[in-house]
């Protein structure tokens, strides 16, 4: 038998054919399934709210006990942000803008705004994580360096109601906190089982530590040495087991400090109110369109005022030095928005998304600021005890007294007035009358 013998032209037009029906199969599958990826309605990211904690810092306090001998190990001064902070920042930076790069791909004065507390440590912070988030690109950096200056705001401490949660200029939340907390039967409880504690470490340190919560002093000397890994060789009489239990008492306080909840709308719930009324006004598109970012560079003592304003506090959320939370606005493919709440405690932890206990992980824009609308103080300087609310009665009788007053004193100076004008008149009367 005689095989009929195909010509390789042939051969190659079938193959061409066979490649191109391919080839167009393999396209329209990748159609069908961009097609169908985009009907599955993805949610959008358009908007985010970023608060961190301050990098690393020096204590800012030291024991009287050795001040002489520490206060060498911070050169910068006590509170100051350090070198270590500095690298915590930039390194949270440039997290940051791995995550959020399609939301914001560079730097634009339009598209962001920072907001930080009137500390150093808080500025220097919002400025090393702004130059790890936003590195110059080669059309901008006409000095040849590798940051950019980028704004930072801020207002002084005595006027900034939403992140300075201690509120220094508010008496109402630290008088309930000493007159009602530090004398509930659990921290009195607590004091009088930890006794020998608080007296050995009085005896030891120089600290006073006069209530529960002034533990704190203790604590962030010793977890700031930590953080750097110093070792104080003098200070014998302190071991890890020791530590820790400063450390469980410290955390514990910040549970009393926080979440009371006559304190809780003065510690927390500006701060939850701004955030809210951001995603507000970015949702009902009152905001500037083009804002997509915003950051907090504040303390720890906000992030758990912002816990707490949300009850989600507990000791393990306690922040680490360049802590960060992140409140994420997404719209939904029936154009909805949804509200995701997710934290990086540390730089060295995975970002956990939090759930609400009022709203689940996944929280409905509405009932988000719903919740933070009703947690907030409504009238800030009557509540803070800074304006006493007078009733009727008392503003009538207030203004009665002046009304009599005044009257008493015209009425006074109207007869001295005529007392004199009679008195020159009956003159000139016998001046003009001849004897």
């Amino acid at each position: 038998m005689f095989q009929r013998k195909i010509p390789l032209r042939q051969i190659a037009n079938k193959m061409t054919t066979l490649e191109n029906k391919l080839h167009f199969a393999l396209s329209t599958i990748g159609l069908l399934i961009m097609l169908f990826h985009e009907s599955s309605g993805e949610r959008q990211l358009i908007f985010v709210h970023v608060m961190w904690r301050h990098g690393a810092r020096a204590p800012l306090t030291l024991f009287p006990s050795e001040y002489d001998q520490t206060i060498q190990n911070w050169p910068n001064g006590l509170g100051e942000l350090t070198p270590l902070g500095i690298l915590q920042q930039f390194q949270l930076g440039t997290f940051l803008r791995q995550r959020y790069e399609k939301l914001i791909p560079k730097y634009k004065s339009d598209t962001i705004y920072i907001r930080s507390t009137d500390s150093n440590r808080t500025i220097m912070s919002a400025m090393a994580n702004l130059a790890g988030m936003f590195p110059p690109e080669n059309s901008q950096n006409i000095l040849n360096l590798t940051w950019q200056p980028i704004p930072i705001h801020t207002i002084p401490k005595t006027l900034d109601k939403v992140l300075d949660v201690t509120y220094s200029t508010c008496p109402y939340p630290d008088h309930v906190f000493y007159s009602e907390e530090m004398n509930s039967e659990t921290v009195r409880a607590i004091m009088d089982e930890k006794a020998p504690l608080f007296d050995f470490l009085r005896e030891r340190t120089g600290l006073e530590i006069p209530t529960f919560t002034d533990i704190f002093d203790v604590y962030d000397l010793l977890n700031c040495e930590k953080a750097h890994n110093m070792v104080e060789t003098n200070r014998t009489w302190m071991n890890e087991a020791l530590f820790k239990e400063i450390e469980d008492l410290f955390l514990k306080s910040t549970l009393h400090y926080y979440s009371n909840s006559k304190i809780t709308p003065f510690r927390g719930g500006p701060l939850l109110q701004s955030v809210a009324e951001v995603l507000m006004k970015k949702a009902k598109k009152i905001y500037n369109d083009q804002l997509k970012y915003m950051a907090y560079s504040a303390h720890e003592t906000g992030i758990i005022a912002f816990f707490t304003s949300m009850q989600i506090y507990n000791t393990s959320l306690i922040p680490d030095f360049a802590a960060c939370i992140m409140t994420e606005l997404y719209e939904e493919e029936d154009g909805t928005y949804t509200v995701d709440i997710l934290y990086k405690r540390s730089l060295k932890e995975e970002v956990q998304v939090l759930e609400l206990p009022w709203c689940g992980t996944v929280c409905n824009f509405e009932t988000f600021i719903n919740w933070s609308n009703n947690i907030a103080v409504k009238d800030w300087e009557k509540e803070c005890g800074l304006r006493r609310e007078e009733n009727f009665s008392e503003l009538q009788q207030r203004r009665a007294v002046i009304f009599l007053s005044v009257a008493l004193i015209v009425a006074i100076t109207g007869l001295c007035i005529l007392s004199v004008m009679y008195y020159q008149l009956k003159t000139l009367i016998k001046l003009k009358i001849p004897d």
